[in-house]
């Protein structure tokens, strides 16, 4: 239902639920990141997730800006191509 809390997802379990249920992955421009939409027992879910050549467009543009670095959360859980960046 509305208000309850997120669960967070590792990038295996968000591909395979997406991957399961023949779902399509969207692009947001404003955030420059991908997502899906699913309706499970009447409630609606949005599914926003980092994959490896997403991670490699942000650690682009914090380079550029100046800052001093980035970070993932929950180690493990990330797309495995992260990692050759």
């Amino acid at each position: 239902a509305s208000g309850d809390a997120a669960e967070s997802l590792s990038f295996a379990d968000t591909m395979n639920l997406c991957g399961e249920n023949h779902l399509q992955v969207a692009w947001d421009s404003t955030t420059q990141t991908p997502y899906f939409t699913y309706r499970e027992n009447g409630n609606d879910h949005v599914v926003w997730f980092l994959d490896g050549a997403t991670l490699y467009n942000a650690v682009q543009q914090a380079d550029a800006a100046g800052t001093g670095g980035v970070a993932l959360w929950r180690l493990g859980t990330e797309d495995d191509t992260a990692w050759s960046i």
